[in-house]
């Protein structure tokens, strides 16, 4: 059976396709695309799409599907029809579970269970530090061998600078990206908005911006300068506390996607060109 998809607006940025029309599909593969398609059997499905986009599925780089040990929260088979229903079809699952998605074996549970429960493509980040707790380094060649996209502590920073630093050589010699949480703790305390008047007439307290100028040096100053300059920003972000580093490695070589902090994004905005990237 055949399906039909009649008045969509098609767009695919691939083709520099944005028009609208018809799709035909056999098996799941789209065999033709045009205007005013006509079924081929009578037992295809007709999707009427007026008014409705028709793209290739969404990617979606930060999610929680909280298993393994939080599953009263959400899981991987609710998260994954969550996500289908609205559109994406690849997720990457953050690794703050309980247990932390910090080896190998825990990689590969999430992903077995996926195979089996999910419609979509899950993949799962690997935590940078054991147990998301800032002493050792995980497994990291481990998990990349199990098939994780990239690094995380999900919400929280690796405050300690050298194990900062070796994270991320170790990420570059495996060719994954570090999603990096650009705060320092030190710097934010109790915090609960940026430190200005508004904060002060309100009597809250203030989460300093002293990064931007220069406070967090946390990286080597020199593996940044001896390399490639023109894919180094310096974001520094309040609070920022991977510096200049948590976008070097994730830019430099043949990468075609820059893995930027959301935070990051006040910072920079006006640079942005610099990445060929549209705010």
């Amino acid at each position: 059976m055949g399906i039909l998809i009649q008045g969509g607006r098609i767009v695919d940025a691939a083709t520099d396709t944005d028009k609208k029309g018809d799709i035909y599909l056999e098996d799941g593969v789209i065999t033709e695309i045009g205007e005013k398609l006509k079924i081929k059997d009578k037992n295809d499905r007709v999707i009427d799409a007026k008014g409705c986009l028709v793209m290739p599925g969404l990617i979606d780089l930060h999610v929680h599907f909280r298993d393994p040990g939080q599953t009263q929260k959400e899981d991987i088979e609710t998260g994954s029809r969550a996500a289908a229903r609205g559109g994406v079809t690849t997720v990457v699952a953050m690794p703050n579970t309980t247990p932390v998605i910090d080896s190998p074996d825990r990689v590969n549970y999430v992903h077995n269970k996926a195979k089996q429960l999910a419609g979509i493509h899950v993949l799962q980040a690997g935590a940078i530090t054991q147990g998301e707790k800032g002493q050792e380094l995980s497994d990291i060649e481990g998990m990349v061998k199990a098939g994780i996209p990239a690094l995380s502590e999900d919400g929280k920073s690796v405050m300690n600078t050298r194990l900062c630093k070796e994270a991320m050589e170790v990420a570059e010699k495996f060719n994954v990206p570090i999603f990096a949480h650009c705060e320092d703790i030190d710097l934010r305390g109790d915090g609960c908005m940026n430190e200005d008047e508004n904060a002060r007439r309100l009597g809250l307290p203030g989460v300093t911006s002293g990064c931007a100028k220069g406070t967090a040096k946390l990286c080597s100053k020199e593996p940044v300068e001896n390399g490639n300059q023109e894919n180094t920003h310096n974001c520094y972000n309040k609070n920022c506390v991977f510096g200049k580093r948590c976008i070097f490695y994730m830019s430099q070589g043949n990468q075609k996607i820059i893995f930027i902090n959301v935070d990051c994004l006040i910072c920079f905005s006006h640079d942005l060109q610099v990445y060929g990237i549209q705010r």
